[in-house]
Order: C-alpha cells, then structure tokens, then sequence
C-alpha cells in the first residue's frame, strides 16, 4: 500500500488577517462602498470579492466569517441610512414625497402614471 504524500499550500498566503478584516467592516458599517473599504485596507476590489467567492463557498472558514460581518456591517449602515430617511420624512413634506416615491416607486412616482406614446413614420 503506497503512502501518500501532503500536499504543500500552492500560492502566496492570503492577506485576510484580523486588521485588515476589521478595516473593512468598519468601514462598511459607515456605508462605504466595498471597493473603498478595500482599498482603505491596502487591498484591491479584485481581492474583496474573492474572499467574499471563498466565503460563500466555506461558510465556516475564516473567509465565511469575513463575509458575514461584512454583510451584517452593510445591513446595519442601510438600516441606520434608512432610519435617518424615515424620520427626516416626518419633519419635511417635501423629503416625505421624494422618500415615497424611492420607497414605493410604482405607487407614489409621479412620472410612473404618464403614458408613453411611440411616434413613427412620416404623419
């Protein structure tokens, strides 16, 4: 019976270490764009979206850690983003209208009830 022999790590170890993570999320959590937080940690977007690809691949790895801060680090900016927009709501009409027309777009646009009509030829 032949033994078999460990595999040696192919490639450079990844850069994913507790700073740079924490650098990300943070500035996920102020609503930076993911590409910036990135860069803010002295890593391209490139790099980002392979950890976030090895992060949903193994759920339980250091990466699917990663992932999940960083996703629950932008649902809490959008939430606290949301919030702001909500209460401002209350306080100007004007903000109110434009924050129902994002919000529910089909049902408070006033430009989605205007029909579009198509001219062609010559009359």
């Amino acid at each position: 019976m032949r033994r078999q022999k460990k595999q040696a790590k192919v490639g450079r170890p990844s850069k994913l270490d507790e700073a740079r993570a924490e650098k990300i999320v943070n500035a996920a959590r102020v609503g930076a764009w993911r590409y910036v937080a990135a860069r803010w940690a002295g890593v391209g977007p490139r790099t980002l979206r392979e950890w976030l690809q090895r992060g949903k691949k193994a759920p339980g790895s250091k990466f699917g850690v990663f992932r999940r801060r960083l996703m629950e680090a932008e649902t809490e900016a959008e939430l606290d983003v949301g919030k702001r927009a909500f209460l401002g709501a209350r306080e100007d009409p004007e903000f109110a209208l434009r924050y129902l027309a994002v919000r529910w777009r089909k049902r408070w646009n006033p430009k989605s009830d205007v029909q579009k009509v198509e001219m062609s030829g010559a009359d």
